[in-house]
């Protein structure tokens, strides 16, 4: 009798879905990756300028390298940086609780993290082209002759930042961007129903 008069309320193309377990995966890794750029990020806006003050003393006269003085452009970029993985973090312990609204805290994160990541590869290879050229500028320098040979490791550096900044700096935020504003963009696709309709 129960069974009759629920299958009468219940449309007969109801669909019923069950809770998904992508939303902790990805959730999860959110998480880490948000914690992540947070803790490296706070840690690189504070550490600069003490670096910059340790290496004063070790350079025989010479001029501390532009590279290592922290500049407007340095600390915009790291506190957008900062906001943007404390998003990606919120929005991560939503997702695993499979909270509708950590759809569009993806999204505000995803959105801008493409261009900020390019503007900061593209900031970080212009300070690296500055480090070498004071470094060419004064091979006396033990720290110059120090950044002078570093030869194959410098080489390695390099393709290993291009290749973070290519998967964590492009296409995870345009596989968030795209997974949550052209595939998930129903709540029920993050949470599931319980009462099997749609």
């Amino acid at each position: 009798m129960i069974d009759d008069q629920y299958s009468d309320d219940v449309p007969q193309d109801a669909e019923f879905l069950p809770p998904p377990l992508w939303p902790k995966v990805l959730g999860i890794i959110s998480i880490i990756l948000g914690a992540f750029g947070f803790v490296c990020g706070g840690l690189g806006l504070f550490m600069a300028p003490v670096m910059g003050g340790l290496v004063g003393g070790q350079l025989n006269g010479a001029p501390l390298p532009d590279a290592w003085k922290v500049g407007p452009a340095d600390i915009a970029i790291g506190v957008v940086g900062l906001v943007l993985s404390g998003v990606l973090l919120f929005a991560g312990i939503l997702l695993v609780g499979r909270s509708p609204k950590s759809r569009v805290l993806h999204l505000l994160y995803a959105v801008p993290a493409i261009p900020l990541n390019v503007v900061s590869y593209i900031h970080q290879m212009n300070k690296q082209a500055s480090l070498e050229q004071w470094a060419a500028d004064y091979p006396d320098n033990p720290i110059a002759q120090g950044i002078n040979q570093q030869g194959a490791s410098q080489m390695f550096g390099q393709i290993c930042g291009l290749s973070m900044f290519a998967v964590l700096g492009l296409l995870f935020p345009l596989f968030i961007f795209v997974w949550f504003a052209a595939i998930k963009v129903r709540p029920e696709q993050i949470t599931g129903t319980q009462d099997g309709v749609i």
